[in-house]
């Protein structure tokens, strides 16, 4: 996923890459659904 790199060294680089890499997950139906799991328990407090 050449964004999803790109995303990475943006990230590496002190940049803003991780809502990049968030839109590029978002593109990706399991992917979203694991991190809106993820921030569903993390809300709950888990």
């Amino acid at each position: 996923m050449p964004r999803l790199q790109a995303a990475h060294r943006q990230c590496e680089a002190g940049g803003d890459g991780i809502e990049v890499a968030f839109e590029v997950l978002g593109e990706v139906p399991a992917a979203r659904r694991s991190v809106e799991e993820v921030a569903a328990s993390i809300q709950a407090g888990n």
